[in-house]
């Protein structure tokens, strides 16, 4: 070693040594993952239900058929069960031919027919009851009449457009 190399090998060690001091690593510290729920203020687990509800279901009416859903009655009542007891209520002869134009439609117990008979309009049918036992609510070109608006379930009065609320306007004119 040359003379005067200590002093600077000595002062080199001590910088290094600083240096190196300075710039160790912090230990790790532990990390938290961001979708973990925060730890709850007792310090306790919070309980998880182990048990689910069963998602909610449209059960049907006695008759089978769901209140809040309209669907083809399938033959249960027939068409002619339908005109068999609207014919008397239109008081129509029996030699009037009278022709189906939209199938019995079932919501509850509640039936949906469309019907056409010659020289009149179309006659919306709502009827009620079990097929053997029909009992007409409403016949004629409106069959959105208050007691259906009322006691009709919710599937058949979408069917039939009783929900919606339509705007009248009267025109007027000033002399």
């Amino acid at each position: 070693m040359r003379p005067g190399t200590t002093g600077f090998l000595a002062s080199m060690i001590v910088v290094i040594g600083v240096v190196a001091g300075g710039c160790a690593l912090d230990p790790v510290q532990p990390t938290r993952d961001p979708s973990a729920r925060p730890p709850s203020p007792s310090g306790a687990e919070p309980s998880v239900p182990t048990t689910r509800l069963p998602p909610p279901t449209v059960r049907p009416s006695s008759s089978g058929f769901s209140e809040y859903v309209a669907t083809s009655c399938n033959g249960r009542p027939s068409a002619s069960q339908v005109i068999a007891v609207v014919r008397p209520k239109l008081n129509l002869a029996a030699s009037v031919q009278i022709t189906v134009t939209t199938q019995p439609t079932c919501a509850g117990t509640w039936q949906y027919t469309v019907l056409s008979v010659p020289n009149h309009e179309l006659v919306h049918v709502v009827t009620n009851g079990a097929p053997d036992a029909l009992k007409v609510v409403a016949a004629g070109s409106n069959p959105c009449i208050p007691a259906v608006r009322v006691s009709a379930p919710s599937g058949l009065r979408a069917v039939l457009g009783c929900d919606t609320v339509t705007a009248t306007t009267t025109a007027t004119t000033t002399p």
